[in-house]
């Protein structure tokens, strides 16, 4: 084996010996971060060793995808993210491996964010910190000239800025709240012990016009409601995402969040699934409305939805006028569902609303402290503890939500 020295990242002066970045990457594939997880691997190798072998700046996106995940050359990568994806939990691993004690002596391999370049730091070298390995290095920020000018404008961003803040501020609450006042519930314990990341699925849904915000393009960003495809979600779908991430934050569990129309069947396939939103959700459609499920969406996000009970004799079902005015409706219903999916041999949690007021009263309802403790004593005798649906009804006066209540449930 050449022990020539190559460069300690692309462009440095700086050099590590190519033999012990090979013996340190046989390290970290064989530990327990990376172990049982074939696809980080794979993808933490092949860069590793194109970097070794070099040019290492040809290690692109699309390169990746094509030959570590087997896309097509043609694949969308704006629409397909796996390389982003895993890129991301490539370095959550390498995070985690190097804060464990007896590792700080070790050739560090680092993968700054923005980049599929790994970079070599000699043993010698200070080990950077957690905070630095989130952090992009300081040649990325250094020259503001160099940052690449945002495609929308300064009113989309204002809003997007204070999303993200919304976001941070409403987990940091529910977070308190859960840790602090709930008893804590195995119904969970797929989605707040996995040793993978959890991927939470949220929809970036079209208005309809009689959805708040749908009269004009500004009135629908400066709401929260933005078109289709646009990289905002509605605030209904905002507030069930924090509480979510609340639950998660309180566990330290992991969790990357796809919008619906860039997620792929890879990607949910690689852990456990949080969906968020049902008509809205092309992946809620395609995965709750098994035959396993009594509770099922149906309709239209433009016209009119329900939920309908499929072993009802007398048809039940809950329904929601979508071309009643938003400030007219007076109820809205919602299905709360922890399931091990046969689809994605993953277990899946759905959170979602026939419209927006339903979405955010299933966020509450797993929020609240003794919702899952009471649900669980509504089921049979003998029940496993893995699979559950409950239907919730929420009222609705001038488009504010009320309180959920349990409407109907199914356990098995």
């Amino acid at each position: 084996m050449s022990t020539a020295p190559i460069p300690a990242s692309l462009g440095s002066p700086e050099t590590v010996d190519k033999k012990e970045v090979l013996q340190q990457l046989e390290r970290l594939l064989n530990s327990s971060h990376f172990r049982g997880s074939r696809r980080s691997s794979a993808f933490f190798q092949y860069v590793v060793q194109k970097s070794i072998d070099g040019p290492a700046d040809r290690l692109k996106e699309r390169t990746i995808g094509i030959e570590v995940f087997h896309r097509e050359p043609s694949f969308d990568t704006a629409a397909d993210c796996i390389v982003r994806v895993v890129a991301s939990e490539v370095r959550k691993r390498l995070a985690q491996y190097y804060q464990e004690p007896g590792h700080n002596r070790e050739l560090y391999i680092d993968l700054p964010p923005g980049s599929y370049v790994p970079h070599f730091h000699p043993p010698q070298a200070a080990v950077p910190t957690l905070q630095s390995v989130a952090s992009p290095p300081p040649s990325i920020v250094a020259n503001p000239t160099d940052v690449p000018a945002p495609s929308f404008g300064l009113r989309h961003l204002a809003v997007l800025l204070s999303s993200i803040a919304a976001v941070a501020l409403l987990s940091y609450i529910g977070f308190r709240y859960w840790s602090g006042r709930a008893s804590q519930s195995d119904l969970l314990a797929p989605f707040v012990s996995s040793p993978q990341p959890v991927t939470i699925c949220v929809a970036a849904p079209e208005l309809t016009a009689n959805q708040p915000g749908a009269e004009s393009p500004d009135a629908q960003v400066a709401l929260g409601h933005p078109p289709k495809n646009n990289t905002l979600i509605p605030f209904a779908d905002t507030m069930a995402l924090s509480r979510v991430q609340a639950i998660l934050f309180a566990h330290q569990q992991d969790s990357d969040v796809l919008l619906a129309d860039s997620a792929t069947f890879d990607a949910l396939r690689f852990g456990p699934s949080i969906m968020i939103g049902a008509l809205d959700n092309p992946w809620t459609m395609r995965l709750a409305q098994g035959a396993d499920h009594r509770f099922y969406f149906k309709g239209t996000d433009a016209n009119w939805g329900e939920i309908v009970d499929r072993e009802s004799k007398s048809g039940q079902h809950w329904f929601v006028d979508f071309k009643l005015p938003y400030s007219d409706r007076t109820q809205d219903y919602a299905i709360v569902s922890v399931t091990d999916d046969g689809t994605l041999g993953r277990p899946l949690l759905v959170l979602a609303g026939i419209g927006p007021n339903g979405t955010m009263a299933a966020g509450e309802f797993l929020i609240h402290p003794g919702s899952l403790d009471s649900l669980r004593k509504m089921a049979p005798a003998g029940w496993s503890g893995k699979n559950f649906e409950v239907v919730l009804g929420t009222p609705v006066i001038s488009g504010v939500s009320g309180p959920p209540k349990i409407l109907a449930t199914h356990f098995w």
